[in-house]
């Protein structure tokens, strides 16, 4: 998947997801030009700065993880256990991971490859018993007789 296919997924799930969040709205702050510039070297200076290792306790809220985007942080308070996360995915939907998960690369993507491999698996078993002039695999053929006769012997 390229990378703009990708982020025109994000923007789909982003979409699905703010529909079904309650409306509300949003005042920007008026900001000076010499304040502009301010926080604009001040978030040089920060990128310049050597990156600590991600944690559980980190913040993941924009990073990418494969092709899903982690867009919002959920957690429980006072429950200690590690956050989940809203994930946006580049297929269009919209999920929810662990930062485990995450961080031990466990998540990718929302389940949508794992149905993708299933199709074409599918797709290429059906090619292959028209090629050889067979609608079904032998071992599905008489899969009743073989219960049948599994139950009738002594």
């Amino acid at each position: 998947m390229d990378y703009f296919r990708k982020i025109a997924g994000w923007q789909r799930a982003a979409k699905k997801y703010l529909a079904g969040l309650p409306q509300h709205t949003v005042t920007r702050p008026r900001i000076t030009p010499e304040e502009a510039a301010e926080m604009a070297a001040t978030q040089h200076r920060i990128q310049q700065r050597p990156k600590p290792p991600l944690t559980v306790t980190s913040n993941l809220v924009g990073r990418e993880f494969g092709i899903l985007l982690a867009w919002e942080r959920q957690q429980v308070p006072g429950t200690g256990t590690p956050p989940d996360y809203v994930m946006f995915c580049g297929c269009g939907r919209f999920c929810t991971a662990s930062a485990n998960a995450l961080l031990r690369s466990r998540k990718t993507h929302c389940g949508c490859r794992t149905r993708e491999r299933k199709r074409v698996r599918a797709y290429r078993l059906k090619k292959s018993l028209e090629r050889q002039g067979r609608k079904r695999q032998h071992w599905k053929r008489h899969w009743a007789m073989k219960s049948v006769r599994l139950v009738t012997q002594p």
